[in-house]
């Protein structure tokens, strides 16, 4: 399960393991969201997560928490640089207003 605390912008994560595959597996998704449709979204919603390419409904995901991430501190956390350069640290500033997670 991985856990966000959005005061203090730190994650906890305590993974699930799934021995026969070897694959590490979190309970929790985040997704980036544009700030009005983010609005509209209440705690405890459930959202369908659209595949674009495929045009199919890949799963749902309950909406736990809401909240803004501080861009660059996560990418000298993750990818310890903030080099506009890196592929990462693109996809993270290239993020929507606001963040979704839940199950």
């Amino acid at each position: 399960m991985v856990s966000w605390d959005a005061r203090t912008g730190t994650a906890a994560a305590s993974p699930i393991a799934c021995p026969a595959r070897r694959v590490v597996l979190a309970d929790s998704i985040t997704l980036s969201a544009e700030e009005d449709y983010a609005k509209s979204i209440a705690i405890g919603d459930e959202v369908a997560l659209w595949d674009v390419e495929t045009e199919a409904i890949m799963g749902t995901m309950k909406i736990a928490e809401k909240y803004a991430i501080d861009k660059e501190y996560e990418c000298k956390q993750i990818f310890r640089t903030n080099d506009p350069a890196h592929p990462g640290v693109q996809k993270v500033f290239g993020a929507r207003g606001r963040h979704l997670a839940g199950p």
